[in-house]
């Protein structure tokens, strides 16, 4: 119907609109105000000689309005019905009455099958068709339709492979702090498709926002059910937003904001219920050939997220303390037991944890450290390889729980063994200064990062760059300044024999395998050796040379998570997969919508996801400008050929010399084309200089 409607309805899009469009997006990109596109497409009317001096912008048949754009964009790419919808909810605990904003996951699943920037490579199906049956027996390990989660899913859901294709939605929640005193932050819920492989869905254009949970303050509430009840004229206005028992409930702290949150979230994920239960049927194009009615059957398979979020979507509880029975999210692993590498415990499951809140065992699910609360995602289909659900789907990943968990630790333990604020400490950490500023290449782009101005110690770090940073204790520990310098430490912990030796099998051992666990295949019989002993070692090395004695050792989250780990790639994929690095690069675009809004509370969540879907509608309107609209779905996309890209002629960067003969002295002269500071005193090598001149005038 959209694509009839296109092509009765609609014209190419004019020159004006172009130029709109492509001076919106630049303007985006540069974070620029909403206002800032009336000035600019002033100044261009004026300057082009289009708009007199005694008219106003809005007087000229060449301006269009930013507003008026949008809309006309939003009925020629089909996302008028796209854009979030509020739902009001009264908050079950707090009883707050708020809006959640939210959009449909049916929506969303059209949307992301249709984008126009998709190429044929950025799709995942077994010998390129869609209909394909799984392999049996693999031998390996990739992406999500290689886990276990995705195979017996398939083998009990699909009846019908000739027209029935098994589709997983991973999800992905996280919040994005929006400005250094504001206490507003984004926190949105977002789905993927599992058809689009792994580098496809790294991409922020393969996610789409299901909704958002709301900000709000219980006190502000308080405050204005208050001001309601003084009687006061002017508080008349906020009656309806006050329901008449607000505040009248008391509950546990923590149970509150639980409940409340998952709340928020059931309302969130009603599209995602209704989109599993009912199905889809779709038109698939992929590579020249239309597969039609295409029946779809969904299934979640896991949410990326950090592992706060992650405990809050468990519903357990978020302290991390020693008073806190169980730690662990996937297990009933004591605390006490946390730090023990040979830890195995039974799981947590949905219809344990489901029965216990029904039948209101407070006191039971507090010694498993969860919160007695209806949970939002009990009764959704996760993956069909166990009975685990949302307590067996929020795995364990790279960026929090290996590069800020294991590797942050590791760093701290060694300067804790020479003394964090003794001279020696300090003298390392000069010393890794210097070895990672001569280790660090610019050239060398799929290295990690090694310089760091105030040394490896201090400074706040990036999760990506503690991989740089136990590549120069590595370094360091293999110098005789580095070796001399642990050894004379105060502390008799780096004195003793083969203690060094020790730092270099673990510093090495976990570089080795922070690399494995970045390949983008992995054998399964790897996996099981990880599973069976590998990790196992690992953390008894880790235990044996850090030996951790700050707060509770290593009776921490993350390093218990590593026994989880290799489960977790058996169930879902390599760990790139729900790894949430590429996702966290995301918020920088929701950040700059959320810099576009009023700062309101109110209207917050609104006003972020509407210009998160402008920009997405003006994304579509740049892909229908370079040639490829839209409604053109049903024929292929126009995609540029590799032959057309290596057409372009060799070039080289950097500094540029332009040598030339100065005709009054007769002598071979240069000039530098730089903005290097300094360039007046470059000097060249004469018969360089010579050589050159020659070649030009060849």
């Amino acid at each position: 119907k959209y694509v009839k409607f296109f092509e009765d309805h609609t014209l190419p899009l004019t020159q004006i609109e172009a130029t709109a469009i492509k001076i919106m997006i630049k303007l985006i990109r540069k974070k620029a105000s909403l206002d800032t596109y009336d000035s600019v497409m002033d100044w261009h009317l004026r300057e082009s000689g289009l708009l007199k001096p005694w008219e106003s912008v809005g007087d000229s048949p060449h301006f269009i309005t930013r507003q008026k754009l949008l809309e006309r964009l939003k009925i020629r790419y089909h996302m008028a019905h796209q854009y979030a919808r509020p739902k009001p909810l009264i908050l079950p605990h707090c009883r707050s009455k708020i809006q959640v904003w939210r959009k449909r996951a049916q929506d969303n699943v059209l949307s992301l099958l249709t984008d126009p920037r998709w190429n044929d490579d950025d799709w995942s199906f077994f010998g390129d068709d869609p209909f394909a049956i799984p392999p049996e027996n693999l031998s390996y390990i990739e992406d999500i339709n290689t886990g276990e989660a995705f195979m017996k899913t398939y083998e009990r859901l699909i009846t019908d492979p000739t027209r029935q294709i098994l589709v997983s939605l991973p999800l992905y929640i996280d919040g994005a702090v929006t400005g250094q005193f504001d206490k507003l932050q984004v926190t949105a819920m977002k789905m993927s498709i599992g058809l689009l492989n792994r580098k496809a869905r790294d991409k922020e254009y393969a996610w789409r926002v299901l909704g958002f949970v709301t900000n709000y303050a219980k006190e502000d509430h308080r405050g204005k059910k208050m001001f309601v009840e003084s009687g006061h004229i002017a508080a008349h206005e906020l009656y309806c937003d006050c329901t008449s028992d607000e505040d009248e409930v008391e509950v546990d702290e923590e149970d509150d904001k639980a409940a409340d949150y998952h709340a928020i979230l059931s309302v969130i994920m009603e599209s995602v219920k209704e989109l599993i239960e009912d199905g889809m049927v779709v038109d698939l194009y992929y590579k020249g050939k239309l597969y039609k009615n295409c029946e779809l059957f969904f299934f979640i398979p896991f949410v990326k997220c950090d592992g706060d979020e992650a405990d809050k979507l468990c519903c357990a509880y978020r302290s991390r303390g020693d008073k806190v029975k169980q730690l662990c999210r996937y297990c009933q692993c004591p605390t006490d037991k946390t730090d023990d590498p040979k830890a195995k415990y039974p799981f947590k499951t949905e219809p344990m944890m489901k029965r216990l809140y029904e039948k209101g065992e407070v006191e039971k699910l507090r010694k498993m450290s969860q919160n007695c609360v209806p949970n939002a995602f009990h009764g959704l289909r996760f993956g069909l390889h166990n009975d685990r659900g949302v307590h067996g789907a929020c795995p364990f990943e790279l960026l929090h729980a290996v590069l800020l968990g294991i590797f942050k630790y590791s760093r701290d333990c060694l300067f804790e063994q020479l003394g964090e604020s003794s001279q020696t400490a300090k003298e390392v950490n000069a010393l890794a200064q210097v070895i990672g500023s001569h280790l660090q290449k610019q050239s060398d782009r799929n290295k990690p990062r090694t310089k760091f101005a105030q040394g490896i110690l201090k400074g706040k770090l990036m999760a990506k760059e503690y991989t740089g940073v136990m590549l120069v204790i590595a370094a360091m520990l293999q110098t005789e300044d580095g070796k001399e310098l642990l050894t004379s430490a105060r502390k008799k912990d780096l004195r003793q024999v083969g203690r060094l030796s020790d730092w270099v099998l673990l510093i090495e051992t976990l570089l080795q395998w922070e690399a494995y666990l970045n390949l983008p295949r992995m054998e399964k019989s790897d996996v099981q050796r990880l599973k069976k002993k590998k990790h196992q070692f690992l953390l008894f090395l880790i235990k044996k040379v850090a030996a951790r004695n700050k707060g509770m050792g290593f009776k921490v989250m993350k390093f218990h998570a590593v026994l989880h780990l290799a489960q977790d790639i058996e169930m879902f994929g390599v760990p790139m997969v729900v790894d949430t690095g590429s996702n966290e690069s995301h918020h920088k675009t929701t950040k700059i919508a959320a810099k576009l809004t009023q700062k309101d509370v109110k209207t917050f969540e609104k006003q972020t996801s509407d210009r998160l879907d402008d920009f997405h509608v003006l994304e579509l309107a740049l892909a229908e400008l370079e040639g490829r609209p839209l409604a053109d779905y049903f024929e292929g996309y126009w995609q540029k050929s590799a032959a057309k890209s290596n057409e372009a002629a060799p070039t080289t960067g950097g500094m540029m010399y332009h040598v030339f003969e100065n005709e009054e002295t007769n002598e071979i002269e240069f000039s530098v084309r730089t903005r290097m500071i300094g360039r007046d005193k470059v000097k060249q090598d004469d018969g360089l200089l010579f050589y050159i001149l020659q070649v030009q005038n060849v």
